[in-house]
């Protein structure tokens, strides 16, 4: 595949045979970055970006060797507004000080062309915000409030965005109480050709709002789902308890409650099995559910029984949702205090 910026022609060879000129590049193109892409599923593809090439071709240049200062960054790089290329959304200023600084950090390692990376808070000097976003800026982080007040005053330029990011998704969706995402999003892609990328991440992507809103400013989206390899480490002596619901426990409530005198007390739980389900699978299937709620029951009575451990280590999913995590948390602390409390009483 070759390029060539002077004639605004893409044009392709085999094997060293020219296949002649695929495509003519659009003059409001001229100003955008293209960058290599291999698209497709189900193949696995090798590419090669530098030299030597097998099949060189005269007047040509290896993408992988092409001079910065050929670039549409390196040709700003010393001064001159340039507009973001990336816009990260948080649901709060601590998630957006935290990839901030995660983007920093790997920004260290990038020097030719520099990435430079700013942060739109509450709390922060406009002044400092303006300076950068006119000596150009590629990577905007912050909270969907700030960046929409930038937008709306004119000051944040979102015409030249490639990466559209939203960060823990739901969160972001529930705050968005004004509609602002749909309204920046049509902004970003007004009278544009080319394609903007709108990535979504987040632990529970599949809430009938997030879907609406995944359908409403994407097209044909692609579901990734991410499981990290499981690892203790070599210091930890431990044990796992699997609750199995298709088996009772070894001992009875009765064994437990003879001690703490409270025959009918059971662990509180959250209610959201008693919730009528959006889940096919789950009409489909509603002994799952049944099954679900009972592992729930079960898991503090199974913590509860073995009282000479040093430390218990209670596991709730999932990341980016503390507040149900501490609410689980919550629940299955003070079931096993109020029995440890009441078996006390009763010796």
């Amino acid at each position: 595949c070759m390029l060539d910026r002077e004639k605004q022609t893409i044009s392709f060879s085999k094997n060293g045979r020219d296949l002649g000129v695929a495509y003519k590049l659009s003059p409001d193109m001229q100003g955008i970055g293209l960058k290599p892409h291999i698209c497709g599923k189900g193949f696995m593809a090798a590419a090669k970006f530098d030299g030597p090439m097998e099949y060189p071709v005269e007047g040509y240049v290896p993408v992988g060797e092409i001079d910065p200062t050929h670039t549409p960054q390196g040709t700003s790089q010393a001064k001159g507004k340039r507009p973001p290329l990336c816009m990260i959304l948080e649901p709060t200023r601590d998630l957006a000080e935290q990839t901030y600084k995660c983007m920093t950090t790997f920004n260290k390692y990038l020097d030719n062309p520099t990435v430079r990376i700013t942060l739109f808070v509450g709390g922060i000097d406009e002044k400092e915000q303006f300076r950068a976003l006119e000596e150009g800026v590629d990577i905007v982080v912050g909270t969907l409030q700030k960046l929409m007040d930038y937008v709306r005053r004119g000051k944040l330029d979102v015409t030249h965005l490639k990466f559209l990011v939203l960060d823990e998704a739901d969160d972001l969706q529930k705050k968005d109480d004004r509609k602002e995402i749909p309204r920046l999003n049509a902004q970003i892609k007004r009278g544009r050709r080319d394609r903007v990328q709108t990535l979504f991440f987040s632990a529970t992507l599949h809430t009938p709002e997030v879907k609406q809103m995944i359908e409403d400013i994407t097209d044909r989206p692609i579901w990734v789902d991410l499981k990290g390899k499981d690892s203790v480490p070599e210091t930890v002596h431990h044990v796992a308890l699997y609750i199995d619901p298709y088996q009772d426990l070894q001992w009875s409530d009765q064994e437990i409650a003879v001690r703490a005198k409270m025959p009918k007390e059971q662990p509180e739980l959250d209610g959201v099995h008693s919730k009528q389900s959006m889940s096919a699978i789950d009409s489909r299937h509603p002994e799952a559910l049944k099954l679900s709620e009972k592992i729930k029951i079960m898991k503090p009575k199974m913590a509860w029984k073995p009282r000479d451990v040093k430390c218990l280590l209670l596991c709730f999913a999932t990341a980016g949702r503390q507040r149900q995590v501490q609410d689980s948390a919550r629940r299955c602390i003070y079931y096993l205090n109020m029995i440890e409390a009441n078996r006390r009483k009763a010796i």
